[in-house]
């Protein structure tokens, strides 16, 4: 209603997120005049009024007339207002509308400046200054009884009497002035100064970091060739002191040893938050390499530590998308890491923050997000605390999953204490597909259900509730569909491939063809080109203003298997080869028979396994029923024959 003009809300001066303090209005004009009589409001509401008693000819207001006290009895009163109207009221009734503020003294119209001026002498009372002043009062009520002076007892009084007659109230008048005493201004000369600053400036806050009494020495001889004398050590040094210390220490060190000094802004204002408004706002992604050896044990490889790419929202600190691979983060991560939320919510966060490193920029990225309409923020190089949101999260995961699997490579942080018998890589159990799986698993059963520290509830809470309240937003809704998928896709380090007319392109290990490679014009051309980084038997290469979808010459072989799973068998080729003395070309033919030769083999594994069940099964099945008994019985260790024990010759 407020996009088609049913209703008015000023985005532009209000937050809408906080819904408990939003104010709808009905028109432009209806929020006009609600600020002026706000703003109204705000500027009398600073009035102060005389003190009220409660006896008779004394005057004050009550819902806005004026009235006053005729005669006080026992246990009512009698009044009387400008209209002739009178009343009585129980005292113990009148009691309870003065502390209600529902019967007020007589208010006082002070001008602007009187009332700016009571505000100040308020507020820069302290504690003791107001328990002071209300001591003071007491002696001014008892002053028959008290052991003060009578001039004092005079001085007060006429300090009283002075501050009601200027600010409506005689307790402002007694407050100590003490800190005001004695003479304020500096005592060293204002050329002294002046010299101490450039000295500071021009010899202490240099880059080859002066010691301080190099710097103090040049102030000497500055005071002494200007016919000055020259300040103490301890004075030159509090005036280094008074400098702001990231200002000194930038300037001595650099921005990064100032880094800590920088000023931390827990709360930034409206126009840039801090950590959103509402989900899919803003979110971080980030890099960290794992802390765990992965492996793969059907070709005996021993992988490097994977890569964990992160897309969390900042919001209800949810993650919206995870990639875990072994190559080291680039654009291609952040590509699939868009890939993966939109296909999982249909949704893409508004603005992105993502690392500053020149790896993370391409033009393809940048394609992608200008489609998406998405806001790209780099994070601050040297400053760790704008991925504060991801430092924690990754130390969470740390502790609660990493550090707990078999594998997890704590041993090698102290390498001198690592004995083989707890090398992460004899200890590895995981390969990247069930790692994989129990981390979405850990994701979802535990960080995103249990509450989190900062939110006060889990994350899969916060974001369940804020969606409902601030709406689905289905006009923001991204189709996944293919085309989708290439703008998503990264290209090669080189960025383009030779076409070759009866090979194709050459590209990760492996040629693609398309029915485009035959126009004669296009041979030995280089054309951009793309990949799936999650399908290797499709690529795309840009012909003739569009771009054409190549197959694999091994598409049966290679689908669905990653480009980093083919450069793992390449590198084990390569090693092979090497080892027999052969020179032999790899190609996408051999790396297509070893991947066959591999399924062959596992799927042998398998029937082996398959025959071996069947066989105890029909042993079983023949066992007359008189026997089963004594056939089950449990054989003690001890006391067993090894004659009679079977021999598999297969393991």
């Amino acid at each position: 209603m407020i996009v088609d003009g049913h209703l008015y809300f000023p985005i532009r001066s209000n937050p809408i997120s906080e819904l408990e303090y939003a104010v709808v209005y009905r028109d432009e004009v209806a929020a006009d005049f609600y600020k002026l009589q706000a703003c109204k409001d705000a500027v009398t509401e600073f009035h102060l009024c005389q003190p009220l008693q409660i006896k008779a000819g004394e005057n004050f207001t009550w819902d806005g007339m004026l009235w006053k006290i005729d005669n006080v009895g026992q246990t009512s009163a009698y009044l009387s207002n400008t209209e002739g109207q009178t009343s009585q009221i129980l005292l113990e009734d009148l009691h309870t509308y003065i502390h209600e503020n529902k019967i007020t003294g007589l208010p006082i119209n002070l001008s602007e400046d009187l009332q700016s001026d009571a505000f100040q002498i308020i507020s820069a009372a302290g504690p003791v200054a107001m328990q002071e002043a209300i001591a003071r009062h007491e002696i001014l009520q008892n002053s028959k009884n008290s052991s003060v002076s009578i001039s004092t007892i005079k001085n007060y009084r006429k300090k009283f009497h002075e501050a009601e007659r200027l600010y409506g109230n005689g307790l402002i008048g007694l407050f100590s002035q003490a800190s005001k005493r004695g003479n304020r201004e500096r005592k060293i000369d204002a050329e002294v100064v002046r010299l101490m600053e450039d000295a500071i400036d021009e010899y202490h806050l240099k880059p080859h970091k002066p010691k301080f009494m190099a710097a103090y020495g040049e102030l000497i001889n500055l005071c002494e060739e200007n016919g000055l004398i020259a300040p103490s050590d301890k004075t030159f040094r509090a005036a280094i002191n008074k400098r702001k210390a990231y200002d000194v220490v930038l300037a001595r060190e650099g921005k990064r040893a100032a880094y800590e000094h920088e000023t931390f802004y827990w709360r930034l204002d409206m126009n840039t938050p801090r950590h959103g408004e509402r989900p899919f706002d803003i979110a971080h992604i980030d890099h960290t390499e794992l802390d765990i050896q992965l492996s793969d044990r059907l070709f005996g490889i021993m992988y490097e530590r994977p890569w964990l790419s992160i897309m969390i929202d900042a919001y209800s600190r949810k993650v919206l998308a995870f990639w875990i691979s072994f190559n080291s983060p680039s654009y291609h991560s952040c590509m699939m890491l868009i890939k993966r939320c939109v296909q999982q919510f249909g949704r893409i966060p508004r603005t992105i923050v993502f690392d500053g490193g020149a790896e993370f920029d391409s033009v393809y990225l940048e394609t992608l997000l200008s489609f998406l309409k998405v806001t790209k923020k780099s994070r601050a190089k040297s400053k760790a605390r704008f991925g504060s949101v991801l430092e924690r999260f990754f130390g969470t995961s740390n502790t609660q999953l990493i550090h707990n699997l078999s594998g997890n490579t704590q041993a090698t942080k102290t390498p001198r204490t690592c004995v083989p018998s707890h090398d992460p890589k004899k200890l590895t159990a995981w390969t990247l597909q069930s790692f994989t799986q129990c981390f979405a698993s850990w994701l979802t059963q535990v960080y995103e259900s249990n509450p989190h520290k900062s939110l006060g509830c889990s994350p899969n809470q916060v974001f369940a509730i804020s969606m409902r309240d601030f709406g689905m937003r289905l006009h923001k809704h991204i189709t996944y569909n293919r085309g989708f998928e290439l703008l998503c896709m990264p290209t090669t380090k080189n960025g383009v491939a030779k076409i070759h007319r009866v090979q194709g392109i050459y590209l990760n290990y492996q040629n693609y063809w398309c029915n485009e490679f035959t126009d004669p014009t296009l041979a030995e051309k280089k054309v951009p080109v793309r990949y799936d980084p999650d399908n290797a038997a499709y690529a795309y290469a840009y012909i003739n203003g569009q771009w054409i979808e190549c197959i694999s010459e091994f598409a049966a072989v290679f689908k669905n298997r990653s480009v980093k799973q083919i450069e793992l068998i390449t590198q084990n080729l390569k090693a092979k080869n090497m080892l027999m003395g052969k020179k032999q070309k790899l190609t996408a033919h051999t790396m297509a028979a070893f991947l066959r030769e591999a399924s062959l083999s596992e799927e042998l594994q398998r029937q082996i396994w398959r025959d071996q069940e069947l066989l105890a099964r029909a042993n079983l099945e023949s066992i007359p029923v008189h026997n089963i008994e004594q056939v089950s019985e449990i054989y003690d260790m001890d006391t067993t024959n090894d004659q009679d024990l079977q021999v598999y010759k297969d393991f």
